[in-house]
């Protein structure tokens, strides 16, 4: 009848009637292709690991018993190794970030060349980071501890009772401070609400959060930028500024003064977020940026370095490390650090540690013998979108300990030790921020020999190369409960200091730290 409404399944049906199906042979074609393109690959990975010195992954599967973990760990591996991935994904992806725009999962395509650093772009767009329901759909998903407030404020409380100041220094992002170039409905600096909420909570509770968007804003207004094009850090110039203002509020007593002097020099490179966009290296897309830089050196012409013991010490992450850290390629001597020791005129201390603003830093400095003995001030650089996407443990300080002199760590010899992992770090991506990264586990001593070996029986802390020059390694491979025989050193290699730390075992007691030289 007409005019009559039709329900959901004579819609369905009528629909069905219309639909015109491929032919029989058409269909047995376009099958068959896709499932050679389905099954050809395996084999080929196969034939390219057969080829050179690399065992075969595959195997890896056999490895560890059936797990969910286990499953999940093989296939973001076997997706990383895989070599007809990394040829034609780059090619596909200067196609589409050239003719369309787009960037992947880390990074954001602007305009005029200019590129952003996804979560940092979801900090500012998404859900109030001190927002309960958003505390807690991050606290499922896996993040300890999600509030950045308990640690800081159990960090203030620890350093308080030691008559040690905290300085707060929330770092805002790129897209926070350049939006121009994000969206054209936007030109002016956009003040991250995130931070003023944070300043105001702490304040009540007299903990000093420095406000540095008014330096950001007054750099963008008189040199036309304060971050990198397409990195996601600020220009050398801005990092000054900021340094200044730092070193403004900060009061060093007893401290013998230093006489730092600047010697200009200049880097190029692409940016991180380059890098991470993962094109060929032969790409023409995004060219390479040079920056001038002011390297800081002592009054004999040393580069500039953390001094352990400074009346102060500045934790950061990689925008500490940025113009500093060798492997960032950025320069060195030239980052954060040294120019906060240059306004202050005299030593300071530092640790950085790449993406590990939140905890990695604060783990670390916990690790340390006596690590509150002679501080005054600690400084503690975060990135504002760790806010919302960081973990934050409370790490505690107090506890005293032994004294071992650090040369004898360096010259330790080697050690041959056998035991079982525990605590085994996540996989990292080889299209994560930064190209080297190392890990953090937990070993069950079964054999030992060397000397100054761990006792049989003790659960030792030993850290490893997880990826080198965005290379998974093979302690990337390990499991938990596997048994393994490593030779070990004691201590870290200074060149490790400022690589990302992936940690599960949050141990900051007094237990020796190692690393592995071999397995």
């Amino acid at each position: 009848m007409a005019g009559t409404k039709l329900t959901p399944e004579e819609q369905a049906a009528q629909e069905i009637g219309r639909t015109e199906l491929l032919g029989a042979r058409t269909a047995r074609w376009l099958s068959l292709f896709f499932l050679t393109c389905i099954g050809v690959v395996l084999p080929l990975q196969l034939v390219y690991e057969s080829m050179g010195d690399k065992s075969l992954q595959i195997l890896d599967l056999f490895e560890a018993a059936p797990s969910a973990a286990h499953f999940s760990s093989f296939e973001e591996a076997h997706e990383e190794a895989s070599f007809l991935q990394g040829f034609v994904q780059p090619r596909l992806q200067v196609a589409f970030s050239r003719f369309g725009g787009f960037g992947n999962t880390k990074t954001v395509v602007g305009r005029q060349g200019w590129l952003y650093y996804e979560p940092g772009v979801s900090h500012l767009t998404g859900f109030p980071p001190f927002d309960p329901d958003q505390l807690e759909r991050r606290k499922t998903l896996g993040a300890r501890n999600p509030d950045p407030r308990i640690a800081i404020e159990a960090m203030a409380k620890n350093l308080a009772e030691h008559g040690i100041e905290l300085i707060l220094l929330p770092v805002p992002d790129k897209a926070s401070v350049h939006p121009e170039f994000l969206t054209k409905r936007r030109r002016d600096p956009l003040p991250d609400p995130a931070i003023g909420e944070l300043k105001t909570w702490a304040e009540e509770r007299e903990i000093r959060v420095l406000d540095i968007f008014p330096v950001f804003a007054s750099e963008r207004k008189e040199q036309g930028r304060a971050f990198l094009a397409q990195d996601t850090h600020w220009t050398p110039s801005a990092m000054e500024r900021v340094a200044k203002k730092v070193a403004s509020e900060i009061s060093v007593n007893g401290a013998a003064p230093v006489t730092w002097q600047k010697a200009e020099k200049t880097a190029t490179r692409v940016g991180d977020l380059v890098d991470m966009l993962q094109l060929p290296a032969e790409q023409t897309l995004f060219p390479p940026e040079t920056v001038t830089l002011q390297q800081i050196l002592d009054e004999e012409g040393q580069s500039w370095r953390p001094i352990r013991r400074s009346p102060v010490l500045l934790l950061g992450d990689s925008f500490t490390n940025i113009f500093h850290l060798e492997e960032m390629e950025w320069g060195t001597s030239s980052g954060f650090g040294a120019h906060l020791a240059y306004q202050l005129g005299s030593a300071i201390d530092q640790i950085a540690i790449n993406g590990g603003g939140a905890d990695a830093v604060r783990i670390e400095f916990a690790r340390r013998n006596n690590p509150l003995q002679g501080l005054q001030t600690v400084v503690w650089q975060f990135s504002a979108r760790d806010l919302s996407h960081g973990s934050w443990p409370v790490v505690s300080y107090a506890a005293p300990r032994d004294e071992e002199e650090e040369e004898e760590e360096e010259e330790a010899e080697d050690m041959i030790v056998t035991g079982r992992l525990t605590n085994v770090p996540p996989t990292p991506s080889v299209s994560a921020p930064y190209a080297n990264a190392r890990g953090a586990f937990l070993l069950e001593v079964e054999e030992a020999e060397g000397p100054r070996a761990p006792e049989i029986g003790s659960e030792i802390l030993i850290q490893a190369a997880l990826m080198e020059n965005r290379q998974l390694q093979p302690a990337a491979r390990w499991r938990d409960n596997e048994q393994i025989t490593l030779t070990l050193k004691r201590g870290v290699p200074e060149e490790w200091s400022g690589r990302e730390l992936l940690d599960e075992t949050f141990v900051f007691d007094d237990r020796t730290l190692y690393w592995v030289v071999s397995d």
